[in-house]
């Protein structure tokens, strides 16, 4: 524990008007101490930045002895980029922890954000309801109309789009028949305030023990000294480092993803969120794909993502739904063989192919097509590497356009890469069905736009490549183009609204200053964590012997969910797939360290034998049986297992994760 650690935090306020919002935190939070458990905080308002000289929130200000600093904007003087450059510029001589946005009245640019992106802003709407100016107007104006019965306000992060960033705080105003403008006006600003206090109290309590908890991992996890990373290359996209221990060995990478933004195997521009926004996606597949195929993913933070190293297999697996892009290209060249792959005649641009065709290509500075013939023969992969990858990518991608039709997107097409793990099997590696990697349609708009000869609506890069291929580039010129702010802002809410789409979640506020601090503290500290927490954290393992048992399954996945516990599963049959059922169990042996299996199968069940007398962790047999009938005459096979083969039956899935949450010691 930590005992009177006295800290200060430093704010800029910025305002544009009368400063009521101002004059509250002077009267409640400037000049005062939080106190908790372990540190107090001394606040301080170290100066107050108004773009309007006349703003009555400067008498406020200088009458706290708060050092102003008046900064307006002339319009037709500057634009919005020098303006934010020269405030950057006051900003830079400011020792500040935090920017508070308290009637604000001007958009900060991306680049200012990427500089400074430890603001938040004070917006008077509840989230997703009338970004901009006129909120309250807007507001009532709605009420009248019938549309709304409450309204509000907001602190939230900043971020490019307006008002758009993660919600901080929230409070609401229930709004009467017979109040007016005036009324609803007065409601909010009396929230605003409480509301803007607070948050500033919970962002400040919040970065203080991130910090604190940090610098603290190491004796807390109990998992020795630092380790140290070494940069192993920059790709297109990401910085990857390997982890040394202090051996020196490397068994593990940290993958960085930065906002450079890639087409055409050229580095085009940076993108403001991107590689944030395209690690979350990444990971959130990497979950949701464990079952199909092993993959490399360990854990993730921010842009940050550490996975267990392997030895890369030099070729992209694309996988291919619709004939578009590049593919089509070709084919409007009369080209019918593409990549070993012979294409039908009489197909049309974004037509979806007849079935799901693999076109791998090299993977160097300029990817190139190749054939599986030439990947045998050049040594990239033996046959059955080829064939694993093959099959593995177009499950993966049957998986994925699953999972995208059901929130109406059509994944179209997209690249696989594969690694060579430390055991010698192939593993998925860097990425999966991101917006980066990928093509997404939209599922409700493509028949009438392909059927009309116009381009499907999509979410993915093709904004960026679209952009470049009006240019000229790369064909006509091999000058990279600038992309202009509006093609940025496209691609990058594409990107967003692809990742809530999937996920049903909104992604988490970006600190974008740990683009820039790479190698902090907090990297190796996440780093730490996560490899203790990764072998030591309590799971269940559940094997069953045939897809067909699926729905049982998925029992098992909702109940632990709700139990908070974390499960992953795989379909391998003992009778018919014994060399794989082995290797499973060889690969969680020595991956983890908490681990309880739960097979599923019925009939003649080998699966439940097999995994007790090969692996050193428990193992609860939940047969899924179809009737009582079933269970009277198969049960036996789960029972009468040999000695020292210590299998426990269990019927009910319930009852198995109730006996799991005890044995963990999680509770009931």
């Amino acid at each position: 524990m930590v005992n009177e650690i006295n800290i200060d935090y430093n704010l800029v306020v910025l305002i544009s008007g009368n400063g009521t919002n101002l004059q509250y935190l002077i009267d409640n939070l400037h000049n005062t101490t939080i106190k908790t458990e372990n540190y107090n905080i001394l606040v301080k308002i170290i100066s107050v930045i108004c773009n309007n000289k006349d703003a009555y929130g400067l008498y406020r200000a200088t009458t706290a002895n708060i050092p102003i600093d008046i900064y307006p904007f002339v319009k037709g003087r500057m634009t919005r980029g020098e303006y934010d450059r020269k405030l950057s510029d006051v900003l830079d001589q400011l020792p500040y922890n935090l920017i508070v946005c308290a009637g604000w009245m001007r958009i900060l640019t991306s680049d200012f954000l990427r500089k400074h992106p430890l603001i938040i802003n004070l917006h008077p709407a509840l989230p997703g309801q009338f970004p901009g100016a006129h909120a309250k107007e807007d507001a009532y104006k709605a009420f009248s109309e019938g549309k709304i019965t409450e309204t509000g306000c907001m602190v939230h992060w900043v971020i490019p789009e307006i008002d758009a960033g993660e919600v901080i705080m929230t409070d609401t105003v229930k709004l009467l028949y017979n109040m007016s403008l005036y009324d609803v006006k007065r409601k909010i600003e009396y929230k605003e305030k409480l509301c803007l206090l607070q948050s500033i109290k919970q962002v400040i309590k919040n970065k203080i023990n991130n910090s604190i908890n940090s610098k603290m991992a190491v004796q807390q996890n109990n998992i020795g000294s630092l380790y140290t990373l070494n940069k192993a290359f920059e790709g297109k996209v990401r910085n990857v480092y390997e982890i040394l221990d202090n051996n020196k060995d490397c068994h593990n990478m940290l993958f960085v993803h930065s906002d450079r933004c890639s087409a055409f195997d050229y580095h085009i521009c940076d993108i403001v969120g991107k590689g944030n926004t395209l690690c979350e996606t990444a990971s959130w597949w990497f979950q949701q794909t464990k079952h199909i195929m092993n993959n490399h993913y360990i854990a993730h933070k921010e842009n940050l993502m550490l996975v267990e190293k392997c030895r890369p297999i030099m070729i992209e697996v694309v996988v291919r739904g619709y004939i578009t892009g590049s593919l089509w290209r070709n084919y409007s060249k009369d080209v019918r063989t593409y990549c070993g792959v012979i294409i039908p005649d009489n197909l049309k641009n974004n037509q979806k192919l007849p079935y799901n065709i693999v076109t791998p290509t090299t993977k160097d500075e300029h990817d190139e097509p190749i054939t599986p013939t030439e990947i045998i023969k050049r040594g990239l992969a033996n046959v059955e590497q080829w064939n694993t990858m093959t099959n593995k990518a177009l499950k993966l991608f049957e998986f994925g356009q699953s999972v995208a039709d059901k929130v109406g997107l059509i994944l179209v097409d997209t690249k696989y890469e594969f690694g060579i793990d430390k055991d010698g099997n192939v593993m998925l590696i860097d990425e999966i069905h991101t917006a980066d990697s990928s093509r997404y349609w939209l599922k409700d708009t493509y028949q009438d736009r392909y059927e009309q000869g116009l381009n499907p609506e999509k979410w993915d890069k093709d904004a960026v490549r679209d952009y470049l291929l009006k240019q000229g580039f790369p064909e006509q010129t091999q000058n990279v183009p600038e992309i202009p702010e509006d093609v940025k802002t496209h691609l990058v809410s594409s990107y967003y609204q692809l990742y809530q789409r999937l996920t049903g979640s909104q992604l988490q506020v970006v600190d974008y200053l740990k683009y820039k601090l790479e190698l902090h503290y907090y990297t190796n500290s996440f780093i730490q964590t996560e490899l203790y927490i990764s072998r030591n954290r309590p799971r269940l393992m559940l094997l069953a012997g045939s897809i067909s048992d699926a729905e049982h399954v998925a029992k098992f996945e909702k109940l632990a969910t709700a139990s908070g516990l974390l499960i992953e599963w795989k379909f391998s049959s003992a009778h018919k797939q014994t060399l794989e059922v082995m290797d499973i169990i060889k690969t969680v042996e020595a991956k983890y360290s908490n681990v309880i299996w739960i097979t599923v199968a019925g009939r003649s069940n080998a699966l439940s034998g097999v995994v007790a007398s090969n692996s050193r962790f428990p193992v609860f047999a939940c047969p899924p049986f179809k009737d009582k009938m079933d269970m009277v005459v198969n049960i036996h096979s789960s029972l009468q297992c040999p000695s020292k083969v210590p299998v426990m039956t269990v019927l009910e899935p319930s009852n198995v994760i109730l006996a799991c949450q005890k044995i963990f010691n999680l509770g009931s």
